[in-house]
């Protein structure tokens, strides 16, 4: 007997006289109207093949692989098209960013349909028709919204499934279309941006500045111009335009010019299919409005006179930046990356990090990498609150600081995965019902923020964390809005369930903080292990959130007593200085390499 597999949370889509319906992963059942659904139905869920920490690492080190002989294909590729002669690292700059998360989004779905048909013959699934299974797409930004974010991610990712069953698995499909929409996107220039664009570049064209500096995000507007004074007049330009706008796009795919990406000799089955696709997948910035894109970023830009040009979160979204910085790398400026959060240095893999590589210096947080292109400052962010917590006058709360992850997997790195969702967020009900009854009233929850929802009201990420919280807890306080480090620096004790940057702030801070994750979803670089376990030794870190939950039971009457232990303290500072570094005079130190940059 047949048995469909459902790869898309578009329930309407799915088979529903099958006797039995398998699910490709939990992002089918995610919208509550599909969980009711499953009810009446006997269903399964596909296990993932990347269960394991070294299978996610494995499948990553691939897509890198697979990543690096794409790029030394298309250089060729992409400048014959463009009737230009640019380096590898020109095109890496460029395309770098779409590039690795196209392979890494197309692999994580290419492995998962592969064990389901492997595993069980008699599954079958419903495909969309050719003539649905392409869309045009703007840029990265543009990309990444629709797959993972926007209303559309689920037929975006309907998508991706259709094409992997009908290129390997076409014996198991059966064909349906689907009506919807394609997603449009802002071709036009919001004329307010436009004006200040405008009087940017009349500006900038006319100042020798000799670095420009493109979405730094921990810099404030102070910041900018103390270091801008203390370097000197037109040293500095600061871009903080997250899209600055373009003219003249085209809004139709040209079919003559993607024809043209035709990539031979590949390694694998799976590397194969990456080069038929990527033709019809690349965003249009890069083939259709590639002039227009690159002479935005070249009018009125004197790059004879530039010294270095760097960023921290504008490398992959920020295509102004990336077209003005490949320009500058194939004449020898350096390009520089600032470390903007956790994640970088500790994870066991991590395709974020490869990618930030690419750039001549990565600005670190106090760890070194093998490679060498690693050099520590202080951050700025973080070195504003060093030890600006006062336990005078506490209030008697327990901030717990929560977070979110996208429905889809995008990435192959070493922290939670769709399947891992449910077991996340249960372990926060686990972390309070441990709790003593009079601790857990004074539970305060800081979750993920969010800026939109879906016609479900679910949020942008697909998991509505707030009301699976509520849904355990119904009268549990939340804290939202802006003020997260305010409000830490109020709190008896901050609580953090998970592995990224909010810890590094509680450490700096000096705030009474204690940890807890799954050790096997976040798994850290064997250099982090000394670090760590003097962490899990002070009491600090704990493999479990029972585990946590009993460590405050215990400590709760001497918070302050247990967080002034010379080992508690000791563990903490030690962190700090190698994953945290940030110091009171923190400008002194960008003063001077900075100037370093702009002398070179």
């Amino acid at each position: 007997m047949e048995y469909y597999l459902a790869t898309t949370g578009l329930s309407e889509y799915w088979d529903l006289e099958s006797k039995k319906i398998f699910l490709i992963s939990p992002w089918c059942a995610r919208y509550k109207k599909n969980a009711d659904l499953l009810l009446s139905y006997e269903h399964s869920y596909i296990s993932s093949p990347w269960e394991s920490p070294l299978a996610k690492k494995e499948a990553g080190e691939y897509c890198c692989q697979v990543y690096d002989r794409v790029l030394l294909k298309l250089t060729d590729v992409m400048n014959k098209i463009h009737g230009v002669s640019f380096s590898e690292q020109y095109w890496r700059i460029l395309l770098g960013p779409w590039l690795i998360m196209f392979i890494e989004m197309f692999y994580d779905r290419y492995g998962r349909i592969k064990k389901a048909f492997l595993e069980n013959e008699q599954l079958y699934s419903n495909v969309l028709p050719e003539d649905q299974c392409r869309l045009r797409i703007k840029d990265f930004y543009h990309f990444k919204q629709i797959f993972l974010y926007k209303n559309y991610k689920h037929y975006a990712n309907l998508i991706l499934s259709s094409l992997i069953i009908r290129k390997f698995f076409s014996s198991h499909m059966r064909e349906k279309p689907y009506a919807m929409q394609a997603p449009d996107w802002d071709w036009g220039v919001r004329e307010s941006h436009s004006v200040v664009y405008k009087i940017w570049k009349n500006i900038f064209g006319k100042k020798n500045v000799k670095g420009v500096f493109c979405d730094t995000y921990f810099f404030g507007r102070k910041d900018k111009a103390v270091l801008s004074s203390l370097l000197g007049i037109n040293k500095l330009d600061w871009i903080e335009f997250n899209d600055l706008p373009v003219e003249n796009l085209s809004k139709e795919t040209r079919e003559d010019m993607r024809s043209m990406i035709k990539l031979d000799d590949p390694r694998d089955v799976f590397e194969g299919f990456i080069f038929e696709e990527i033709g019809q997948w690349m965003p249009m910035c890069y083939l259709e409005n590639y002039v227009a894109y690159r002479k935005n970023a070249l009018d009125g830009c004197r790059l004879e006179h530039i010294k270095v040009i760097g960023s921290s979160v504008g490398w992959a979204p920020n295509e102004f930046l990336k077209f003005l910085a490949a320009e500058g790398t194939d004449k020898k400026i350096p390009l520089v990356e600032f470390q903007h959060g956790g994640g970088f240095g500790d994870f066991l893999f991590s395709s974020v990090e490869k990618i930030s590589f690419e750039k001549d210096i990565f600005y670190s947080w106090g760890w070194h990498s093998k490679n060498g292109k690693t050099k520590v400052l202080p951050n700025p962010h973080l070195s504003k609150n060093v030890g600006v917590y006062d336990p005078t006058g506490a209030e008697e709360d327990i901030l717990f600081i929560g977070t979110n992850f996208t429905i889809f997997s995008f990435r192959f790195l070493n922290w939670p995965f769709p399947e891992d969702m449910d077991s996340y967020f249960n372990s926060k009900k686990e972390f309070i019902m441990h709790l003593n009854d009079s601790l857990q009233k004074k539970i305060l929850y800081r979750g993920y923020p969010v800026s939109q929802r879906d016609e479900n009201g679910i949020d942008e990420y697909g998991m509505d964390e707030f009301s699976i919280v509520k849904g355990f807890f119904p009268n549990i306080r939340f804290l939202e809005g802006p003020g997260l480090l305010k409000k830490m620096k109020q709190v008896k004790l901050v609580v953090i369930d998970h592995c990224s940057t909010s810890l590094y702030e509680a450490l700096v801070m000096n705030v009474p903080c204690v940890f807890y994750w799954d050790h096997n979803v976040y798994v850290l670089k064997a250099e982090t292990d000394q670090y760590f376990q003097m962490l899990r030794d002070a009491g600090i870190l704990h493999q479990s959130a029972e585990h946590a939950a009993e460590h405050i039971n215990k400590i709760w009457e001497d918070v302050p007593g247990w967080w002034r232990r010379s080992d508690v303290q000791a563990a903490r500072e030690k962190v700090c200085a190698r994953y945290a570094y940030a110091k009171k005079d923190w400008m002194k130190d960008w003063v001077d390499e900075f100037k370093r940059l702009l002398t070179s």
